[in-house]
């Protein structure tokens, strides 16, 4: 079955959220998206989603977004507005998360192995479309596929089981979201559905000289596509968050999740299936294109410059 965007951001409680930076991530990472069709040539954009910004984008004000600092964590307004700064950014500006991904399968009666990576830049910015609404965060993702072992670009890669030749295409989706500056207090109970764990019941960690923003979803329901998790970590220097002469900071990005490879369309694997893919992403977010590494700048940036 094809997972529905709106579904997974639901997922994320995406319009309680203060920051639509964590709900867009979280698309972005987590949802599994399926098989482009043939005529898609060497670009696939998922169902649903547009592979560009409206036409307007970028042509409003940059939202500029008042914050009380050194920041209240344990406020509910003060925590997500530090997740905000720490994401993207409170002053308008572009910021830019560079990521590395690495799939293992994971089959019964056999070791785990590398099958596939991704390199994946998301761009992103905050603006005011209306003076008296809400800002919208505009988002770019573009991912390649790459070889497990190279990190070279790869077209098409072989199915453990069949043999056949899986086909690989770039991705390429935008996304639109408000970002509501009123938290819903409640967002700081703990949850009370059994087996959901939302975010905000594991707010933030302290590492020394860091801060961590740990997110977490557990995919509901029983049935074959169990176990299903991901999380995340955001990590930055304590110091520069509450800093209010620091407005731009940069900040370290991990993640993982576990789940049935046939989410992933372009894995070749169909459902029924028991193979499971686990997957990681390492990355740090910057401000500024100069900033992105070499290889973010050579395999995405040279092919795609309208994508920063």
């Amino acid at each position: 079955m094809t997972p529905d965007p709106l579904t997974e951001l639901g997922r994320r409680d995406l319009m309680r959220s203060v920051g639509a930076a964590g709900a867009v991530l979280a698309v972005a990472a987590a949802l599994p998206w399926p098989a482009a069709a043939a005529d898609d040539g060497e670009v696939f954009t998922p169902p649903g989603l547009p592979r560009d910004l409206p036409a307007d984008a970028g042509r409003h004000p940059r939202a500029t977004i008042a914050a009380r600092v050194p920041f209240d964590l344990d406020d509910p307004a003060g925590y997500q507005l530090a997740k905000l700064k720490v994401q993207v950014n409170l002053i308008g500006r572009t910021s830019y998360l560079s990521v590395l991904t690495r799939h293992y399968l994971c089959r019964e009666g056999v070791p785990a192995v590398p099958f596939v990576n991704e390199l994946e830049l998301f761009t992103m910015y905050i603006e005011r479309p209306d003076a008296d609404g809400l800002p919208v965060q505009r988002s770019m993702f573009t991912r390649r596929f790459l070889d497990a072992a190279t990190n070279r670009p790869l077209r098409s890669l072989a199915h453990p089981g069949t043999g056949q030749t899986v086909t690989l295409r770039d991705t390429l989706f935008a996304l639109s979201l408000p970002v509501k500056l009123s938290p819903d207090v409640t967002q700081k109970e703990p949850s009370t559905i059994a087996g959901t764990v939302r975010e905000t019941d594991q707010p933030y960690m302290r590492f020394g000289q860091y801060i961590d923003f740990v997110p977490l979803a557990i995919r509901q329901g029983e049935g074959a596509h169990q176990p299903s998790l991901d999380t995340s970590t955001w990590r930055t220097e304590y110091a520069a968050l509450m800093d209010p002469d620091t407005p731009l900071i940069d900040a370290h990005y991990a993640f993982a999740a576990f789940a049935r490879a046939s989410l992933y369309g372009w894995s070749g694997y169909v459902r029924g299936d028991a193979t499971q893919m686990f997957s990681t992403k390492s990355g740090i977010k910057v401000n500024s294109p100069e900033a992105l590494p070499a290889l973010v700048r050579q395999l995405l940036v040279e092919k795609y410059p309208n994508r920063v």
